[in-house]
């Protein structure tokens, strides 16, 4: 029963990481910010995770505020790189 729990948890964590939905706010997110591949996007439950690099203080303003107006909590820890 364990086991199958556990399955169950894990291939629903899965689907979470590889919707479409998850992959559209990570695009988004650094579409916004005018970066590709430099800001990392968690999600876990209701709470949007940045990391990362940006190029100013905009940026960093805008990856947050994207993030934010898809309805998730944001922990913005997008550091600025000189």
């Amino acid at each position: 029963m364990k086991t199958l729990i556990k399955t169950i948890a894990a291939s629903a964590l899965i689907a979470t990481f590889a919707s479409p939905a998850f992959a559209a706010i990570a695009d988004d997110v650094r579409a916004v910010a005018g970066t590709n591949g430099n800001i990392n996007v968690q999600v876990n439950g209701d709470t949007v995770t940045l990391t990362g690099f940006v190029e100013d203080t905009y940026s960093r303003q805008l990856a947050e505020q994207e993030a934010n107006s898809q309805g998730f909590d944001v922990e913005n820890y997008l550091i600025l790189s000189d």
